[in-house]
């Protein structure tokens, strides 16, 4: 209504995932764009700041099939093709994926598998 360019309403909800003291946190795919591979995930964008982690700064996934640095974006064309990417979604939670390639596939994950993410160095 009004000024606004679109009806977008950003989810600001809070953090819920603790930062270990070697500065990681555990994340838990809560579930899996199967066709895909996208990486649906209880991280949230509050839990990424507590981190230090803005939009536009790399972390590190670390889980099963290896540690991939990923860049917290907004949309699949911040990065290349096979390159990782992390954004919003529309539930207020973080979508964990990889441009045209399957991010669980290649990193191991399934639906209730922890991974950690820590600021990249």
């Amino acid at each position: 209504p009004g000024d606004r360019a679109d009806a977008t309403v950003t989810i600001e909800a809070p953090s819920t995932i603790a930062i270990e003291p070697d500065g990681s946190m555990r994340v838990t795919v809560t579930d899996l764009a199967r066709a895909y591979g996208n990486l649906y995930t209880d991280l949230r964008p509050a839990d990424l700041a507590n981190a230090g982690i803005k939009q536009g700064d790399h972390f590190e996934l670390k889980a099963t099939g290896g540690t991939f640095r990923v860049l917290y974006g907004t949309t699949y064309n911040d990065v290349p093709v096979g390159d990782w990417v992390a954004f919003p979604t529309a539930q207020g939670t973080i979508m964990i994926s990889r441009n045209f390639a399957n991010g669980a596939g290649t990193a191991h994950l399934t639906i209730g598998d922890t991974f950690t993410v820590s600021k990249s160095r």
